[in-house]
């Protein structure tokens, strides 16, 4: 169905004040509870309504049906009265209803009531489950789901559910590729309206959202949340596995991917998988594509993703307190990014969470283990980051134990459902017996409270049950981890058994190369010993040669006097005899004059015994060797 506008532009009726008619719907409202009036009910969720034209518009929640659309800007709405103020805004630009605090203009009543409570601070609606407060029923509707784990809107491309409806709705373009909602300043078009409000700050420089700790200002809301909570030092999110805490809840998604084995984001290159999307466009932009779009400004660095960028600027702030929230308690550092404080807070404790699987180094950050392993162990595999020590979970494990434990939510009675449960009570007891039960007004505040109180118990009950389910799944989780930490003691057990066992192997090698040491320096000490032996003998040797020599001599000279003598008595005896035979004697001694004794020879006969003696005191077990001259 689709609703056209006349020529002119305009409707022929005219819009007047509202205010009898919302009486009349009111007063109808409070007559059918009163009479407890439901006769419609959806035969999908079995939710039921007073009005048939009501459950015409909960139906359309479950088509997804949009049947007024409007030719102007080719926008569709599942309400003819959403369809209806739309066509005012492009008509006449008419929003009647103005923010007393900040001048705001709405097109709708109820929209002006939920921004009002901006500027209040009123949180009308309070879960039932865990008391937090809500400014918009919708918005404690959806808050209610992700207790009872309900996913009414499935995506007709795909499997996933979604707890919202303008979460599927998004999610459904990003299989069609709709991108309704284009900037004026520049060509770019976006999935969600929020979205194109926050990249339209951009080009106008509004930023309307300041703190009030150091007087930032963000375009965002939720940036300011989450900047605020660097000030408080608020974690809300908190995990079930390992009870680390996180201010932003996107990081905890990307954390719990860690517990399982969940990689949803794969670049279609190389087919790596990654656990968040940020890393998939930095592999993308530093391996395959190299685009960086964001620049600074001061150094002309630029970078893939805005918060790369934004983490970079924070350099050149010369660490002021805000840019450089992350303080260790320890020194006075201040640090961008509570990454670094956890690395420089491994300094103080010794910690080396990042070991290496081939060898026995550990590193205290990541990245210096990559630097070993390309160094040292280029073909080995890169060993994957360390998780806590708590069961890893499969992927679909997770949403699986939340629907296992899900609460049974009770609603709370209404008008209707509590003269209902009167009327069930006043029947039962006339039944019994007990005669006709007439509902005085002092009656009714009474069984309304016994039910609301009954309700209550029944609430707290269910509460218990779900906190004692989720109790013992951290028993089981407790046990698992204990059971894997016992495990990694085993293995530090045999690896300190290994290592001692090297060390003693280390011990008995040293042990063994001293041996070997003492064994050469004995055998050298044997061959100095033999070599004196040896220049002993060989002086004595000498020295014995040169003493005979000496005694051939002297006998040569005793008998050379005796031959001298005997001649000299045949000249007595022979007086007529010339000379001239004694020449001859002459002669000879003068051709055979005394040896030359040599230097190194020992002459002194008192060192040729002393020599001689220090012989015989030589060790007898010394290996003989001949002399080699």
């Amino acid at each position: 169905m689709i609703i056209t506008l006349p020529a002119n532009g305009k409707f022929k009726y005219k819009y007047t004040s509202t205010s009898r008619w919302a009486y009349i719907l009111e007063q109808q409202k409070i007559k059918n509870k009163l009479h407890g009036q439901t006769p419609h009910q959806c035969d999908v969720c079995g939710k039921k309504y007073t009005r048939k034209e009501h459950l015409a518009n909960h139906m359309r929640s479950h088509t997804n049906e949009t049947p007024f659309r409007c030719e102007i800007c080719g926008k569709s709405f599942s309400r003819k009265e959403h369809f209806t103020n739309h066509i005012l805004w492009h008509t006449a630009g008419e929003t009647p209803h103005r923010c007393d605090f900040c001048s705001k203009t709405f097109t709708r009543k109820e929209h002006l009531l939920n921004h009002v409570r901006q500027h209040t601070g009123e949180s009308p609606h309070r879960c039932s489950y865990c008391m937090k407060t809500f400014t918009r029923k919708e918005h404690l509707v959806n808050h209610i789901r992700q207790h009872t784990g309900e996913t009414p809107f499935k995506c007709t491309y795909c499997t996933k559910a979604f707890t919202r409806k303008d979460h599927m709705v998004n999610h459904v373009r990003q299989h069609t590729g709709e991108s309704p909602h284009k900037c004026t300043y520049c060509t770019k078009t976006f999935t969600r309206k929020e979205h194109l409000t926050n990249h339209v700050r951009q080009h106008t420089g509004d930023s309307p959202h300041r703190c009030s700790y150091c007087k930032k200002t963000f375009t965002r809301k939720e940036h300011l949340t989450n900047h605020v909570r660097l000030h408080t030092g608020d974690s809300p999110h908190k995990c079930e596995y390992c009870q680390k805490t996180f201010t932003r809840k996107e990081h905890l998604n990307n954390h719990m991917r860690q517990h399982s084995s969940d990689n949803p984001h794969c670049c279609n290159v190389c087919n790596k998988p990654f656990t968040r999307k940020e890393h998939l466009i930095n592999h993308m932009s530093r391996c395959h594509t190299g685009d960086r779009p964001f620049t600074c400004e001061t150094c002309g660095k630029s970078f893939p993703l805005k918060g790369n960028l934004l983490f970079h600027q924070r350099s050149h702030t010369k660490g002021q307190e805000c840019e450089r929230p992350f303080a260790c308690e320890k020194c006075p550092k201040n640090f961008i990014c509570k990454g670094h404080l956890v690395s420089h807070m491994r300094s103080h404790s010794g910690e080396k969470p990042h070991a290496c699987t081939l060898c026995s180094k550990a590193f205290v950050e990541r990245g210096n283990l990559k630097r070993h392993m390309k160094m040292n162990h280029p073909d080995a595999m890169m060993p994957p980051p360390p998780v806590h020590p708590h069961p890893q979970i499969p992927a679909g494990v997770l949403t699986q134990v939340k629907q296992e434990v899900k609460p049974i939510i009770i609603p709370h009675h209404s008008a209707t459902t509590t003269m209902h449960t009167i009327q069930q009570i006043t029947a039962g007891a006339a039944a019994a017996g007990a005669g006709a039960v007439q509902l005085t007004p002092g009656l009714v505040p009474l069984v309304t409270s016994t039910l609301i109180s009954h309700n209550a118990q029944q609430s707290q009950k269910q509460q218990q049950q779900v906190a004692a389910a989720v109790a013992a799944q951290q028993q089981a989780a407790a046990a698992a981890a204990a059971q894997q930490q016992a495990a990694a003691a085993a293995q530090q057990q045999a690896a300190a058994a290994a290592a001692h066992q090297q060390h003693q192997q280390q011990v008995a090698a040293q042990q063994q190369q001293q041996q070997q040491q003492a064994a050469v320096a004995a055998h050298q000490q044997q061959q100095q010993q033999l070599q004196q032996q040896q220049l002993l003998q060989l002086s004595i040797q000498q020295a014995a040669h040169h003493h005979q020599q000496q005694q051939q001599h002297q006998q040569q000279q005793q008998q050379q006097q005796q031959q001298q003598q005997q001649q000299q008595q045949q000249q007595q005896h022979h007086p007529q005899q010339q000379a001239h035979p004694q020449a001859p004697p002459q002669q000879q001694q003068q051709q055979q004059p005394p040896p030359q004794v040599p230097i190194a020879l020992i002459s002194d006969p008192s060192a040729l015994a002393r020599a001689a003696m220090q012989l015989q005191h030589l060790p007898t077990n010394v290996e003989q060797h001949p002399v080699v001259y």
